[in-house]
């Protein structure tokens, strides 16, 4: 009943329907009755005006998506207390103020513009309150950027006036901006965007008067699904893959039927769409989302166009993984989640056929599968509407993911032409360069630990806010290590958090990325882990409560494999290292 409120309402989109949803939806499923079966999460709305609505709307669409929010609402112009003086202990706040709540002299900028150093003040200051709740909270913090509305006395003279309406929001915004740059936990919220995107008029006289919120019910509805996908884009796993068919999908025509000349691609419809798609996945591509190929074809055909045809935008380096040939393809996208050494759920599928779309679906249900409008000139918008790779941080990591993937083949083909492992381990020429306490390294810090699952000792979920507090606690000490080899830099792959606890200390979080598994940087990274907790922490061992997930079996392995003692205590698995542990010698040892 839930689910399908929740999606009646989505589907219905009008404000009206999205609140009502739910205030229903509350009493159907409350958080408490989803946590450990479904995901959750916390959202705090403050601003000058009335979030009750904003907050409403939203969260039915992030029910909508399956996860269940506990939200706080603030008190009608309550942002101050909220923020800096008893700050919301939230996930996610969301935070919507206008320059003449923080300076009163910018009481009517909407008409007569004001003062644009006054106006860049206001936004500073909103800074500062935001500063202050992420210096006392883990979250996230979301601030709204002042929409590009007014009703300007000026008219047409506005926008090049120094002091109208329009250098009011450009000041006002600018620090705000600036601000979410230099912050990783600080977001915005591109109300003008939002709105233009959505079509819906901005204001509603009724509404502010009567409802004590400067927005209309479809700028409350638009901006509500916008705010949705921060929190969507917290909980939910990630997208690493987009796996693409070829005919009629990355070109017009069938290529085994038309030939590679015969294909419709750039001047002409429908292979101008084609072409926009592929600049869509190449902007995909260029965030850190691999690209895999899934074709029924013979392989010679496939591959023709892109050697073929110079208005192919996307070439075979732009691919992770090329499956083309006549198998089913439902049996080998497990295939390329296998060499990919990721889950099939983090894979999204794009192909033209429903045929294809289907069997897909009912045989690999984990793999996301869009439906496709019928024609292809509505793909890209349709495919964009769904923000799949929505994230809230966009490491270095992640820019570089396509072409470490690159070089993990490079070392691979160098293994099989190694005499014995040892050979292939020996002539790597492997580097790690260890980091202490790195506050630069903060998102991919958390990005590990989210998103680590294969070589992760507690899969604790730390949240950033979290890593912050513990970079500067004296009694914790956050190892982050980088890994290279003459192949290539793999970024940061490992981390470790030793907590003091008197003789001993806890290994809080030990993990490693899979890019990085089986190289002998788990012992690397254990070593060092090993030495903090007797040098720097002054303890005799370190203990390593291994907690299952299913998945993270090598872990204890490994534990077992390098002689740390195991023990069963109140039905968890203990391991205690006493003792150095030895630094593979095939590793050279940096600091960063």
């Amino acid at each position: 009943a839930h689910e399908v409120l929740m999606s009646t309402a989505v589907a219905a989109g009008d404000f009206v329907s999205l609140a009502a949803a739910c205030r229903a939806a509350r009493d159907l499923l409350t958080v408490e009755e989803a946590a450990g079966d479904t995901a959750t999460i916390s959202v705090g709305w403050t601003g000058a005006h009335t979030p009750a609505p904003l907050a409403e709307a939203a969260e039915t669409h992030i029910r909508a998506a399956g996860i269940i929010p506990a939200t706080t609402v603030g008190r009608f112009g309550q942002f101050r207390h909220d923020l800096a003086i008893e700050p919301m202990d939230v996930d996610l706040i969301f935070v919507r103020v206008p320059p003449e709540a923080l300076d009163p002299a910018l009481q009517a900028w909407h008409y007569a513009g004001g003062d644009p150093v006054a106006a860049r003040q206001a936004g500073q200051q909103l800074a500062g309150l935001v500063r202050s709740w992420l210096d006392r909270r883990s979250g996230h913090a979301i601030v709204h950027l002042l929409p590009e509305y007014h009703r300007s006395a000026l008219g047409i003279a506005d926008p090049q006036s120094p002091d109208g309406a329009s250098a009011v929001i450009r000041a006002f915004n600018e620090p705000l901006i600036r601000f979410a740059r230099e912050h990783s936990r600080a977001h915005l919220l591109d109300e003008t965007a939002v709105l233009l995107r959505a079509g819906a008029p901005a204001y509603d006289a009724d509404m502010r008067y009567h409802a004590g919120i400067d927005l209309s019910g479809p700028a409350i509805s638009a901006i509500a699904q916008e705010a949705s996908r921060f929190a969507i884009a917290a909980r939910r796993r990630p997208v690493k893959c987009i796996v693409c068919d070829l005919d009629n999908t990355l070109w017009g025509g069938v290529v085994g039927e038309d030939g590679p000349r015969g294909l419709s691609l750039a001047g002409e419809y429908p292979g101008e769409a084609h072409l926009e798609l592929q600049r869509w996945l190449l902007a995909q591509h260029a965030s850190g989302v691999l690209l895999a190929i899934c074709s029924r074809n013979e392989a010679a055909d496939g591959m023709a166009p892109f050697e073929q045809r110079p208005e192919m935008l996307l070439t075979p380096e732009h691919f992770a993984a090329i499956s083309i040939d006549w198998r089913p393809k439902h049996e080998r996208i497990p295939e390329i989640a296998r060499d990919l050494n990721i889950g099939v759920d983090s894979l999204v599928f794009l192909d033209d056929s429903p045929f294809e779309r289907a069997s897909v679906r009912e045989a690999v249900p984990e793999v996301i599968v869009p439906e496709l409008p019928p024609e292809v000139s509505h793909w890209v918008d349709h495919l964009a509407a769904l923000h799949l790779t929505d994230a809230l941080a966009l490491t270095d990591e992640d820019r570089r993911r396509a072409e470490m993937y690159v070089e993990d083949r490079e070392r691979q083909d160098h293994a099989q032409a190694a005499a014995d492992f040892d050979a292939f381990l020996a002539g790597l020429g492997s580097v790690a360069t260890l980091y202490f306490d790195e506050p630069a390294l903060l998102a991919r810090t958390t990005q590990l630990c989210a998103r680590t699952n294969q070589f992760n000792l507690t899969s604790r979920r730390h949240s950033e806010g979290e890593i912050e507090r513990m970079i500067t606690d004296e009694s914790t000490r956050v190892i982050q290590m980088r890994a290279c080899d003459r192949f290539g830099d793999m970024g940061v792959v490992g981390i470790a958090i030793v907590r003091a606890q008197g003789a001993t200390a806890e290994l809080d979080t030990f993990l490693l990325s899979c890019r990085a598994l089986g190289r002998g940087y788990e012992r690397a990274l254990l070593s060092e882990a090993a030495r903090v907790a007797t040098e720097e922490l002054g303890a005799r061992a370190v203990i390593a409560a291994w907690s299952d997930n299913g998945r993270n079996s090598q872990v204890a392995e490994f534990l077992d494999s390098i002689g740390c003692a195991r023990a069963e205590r109140d039905g968890a698995t203990v391991f205690t290292c006493e003792g150095p542990v030895a630094w593979p010698e095939h590793i050279e040892r940096r600091i960063g």
